[in-house]
């Protein structure tokens, strides 16, 4: 688990980093076939909770995928790249919002706050907003 310190974790990014692959064959400097790899499907289906959709009044956004074992935790930021860091749980909760968020037709300005663990007891970490304008 991460413990918060940001510059521990910098120079062990390199680890984390896709290999190059060779365009020609897929394959990196071990031989490992990256297309003959197992593949996964992802399907996940919501409710378009936008003013639009529901002709109401205001946008709003279906958040009943939560499990409560999410993880999920932003360094850096301000001065540095943010990192964002989080168990499988966590970062496919992550990526629900992003897709509800982008898939739907939300106002310019609509936004979300993203607690730590999205547990509103501990600190945002995150703000996504909607910007179809620009």
């Amino acid at each position: 688990m991460l413990d918060g310190r940001y510059d521990d974790i910098k120079s062990d990014m390199v680890k984390f980093m896709p290999r190059v692959l060779k365009a020609s064959n897929w394959a990196d400097e071990t031989g490992f076939n990256y297309r003959q790899g197992m593949r996964k499907q992802f399907v996940f289906e919501f409710e378009d909770g936008s003013a639009k959709s529901t002709g109401g009044r205001w946008d709003g956004m279906t958040t009943d995928f939560y499990s409560g074992d999410e993880v999920l935790q932003v360094l850096g930021g301000v001065d540095t790249v943010p990192f964002i860091s989080g168990n499988s749980a966590g970062l496919v909760t992550l990526g629900k919002f992003l897709i509800q968020i982008g898939m739907s037709d939300y106002k310019d300005g609509y936004h979300i706050h993203i607690y730590e663990d999205f547990n509103a007891d501990k600190p945002e970490i995150m703000i996504i907003g909607v910007s179809n304008s620009s």
